[in-house]
């Protein structure tokens, strides 16, 4: 992937899962151009045989998400969103159809999205691992680029990713924020901005956002 894409912009830098393991983090990634490599999200859905993995691309300009590419290679389906354009979800066949997310204020029963424990410290994992098995319409995929597809396709409505990374993180904020998606880091409802640490939750609106912050991080 890299080989392919330093033509395209030979002076942007990469920022990779494997090779950020083995030579760390590139540094000034607030500058220019950065494209983000996750050749293999869903490793564990990949290693049992699930289909649900995909790989994903995305590309920062000074810091900020610009364009983000998600691919399920078994599927061969993806999904393609650029700044202030509408992502594009292409099947299989080539046909492509504009996405448009959920707009409305549905009560939280009548919605369902992908939602897990994994990324909460240890003093409130149990408690919150415990609530989420109380909401209905709750499940969990495995993988943040296949999550964000069903929501982007309209089979989804929200979604809650954790143990932030740029590959992961990058092309999945960007997806959402182009499908006009309330996007922020649970539970302060701050932005996300490329390189944080915590929680990711998005929802259809601010008022689902929130009805969901509330459950998750209430006593």
């Amino acid at each position: 992937l890299i080989g392919g894409l330093q033509p395209l912009l030979p002076d942007a830098r990469f920022v990779a899962e494997e090779n950020t393991a083995q030579f760390g983090l590139p540094a000034a990634l607030d500058s220019g151009f950065v494209w983000t490599i996750d050749p293999l999200d869903g490793t564990r859905n990949f290693v049992k045989g699930n289909a649900e993995f995909c790989s994903m691309l995305g590309l920062l300009y000074n810091g900020v998400p610009i364009a983000a590419w998600v691919h399920k290679p078994l599927s061969k389906e993806s999904v393609i969103a650029h700044s202030g354009q509408h992502p594009r979800y292409i099947a299989s066949g080539g046909q492509v159809q504009i996405c448009a997310g959920r707009t409305d204020n549905a009560p939280l029963e009548h919605l369902r999205g992908n939602m897990n424990a994994m990324g909460f410290t240890t003093d409130i994992r149990d408690r919150v691992r415990e609530k989420l098995k109380t909401l209905k319409g709750r499940f969990h995929v495995g993988s943040a680029g296949v999550e964000v597809m069903n929501i982007a396709c309209g089979r989804s409505d929200y979604l809650m990713h954790s143990k932030l990374t740029y590959w992961d993180s990058v092309p999945v904020v960007m997806v959402l924020d182009a499908l006009g998606y309330h996007v922020r880091l649970g539970p302060s409802g701050r932005r996300y901005r490329a390189g944080d640490k915590g929680v990711l939750l998005a929802a259809p609106t601010p008022l689902v956002w929130q009805q969901l912050a509330d459950f998750v991080w209430s006593a």
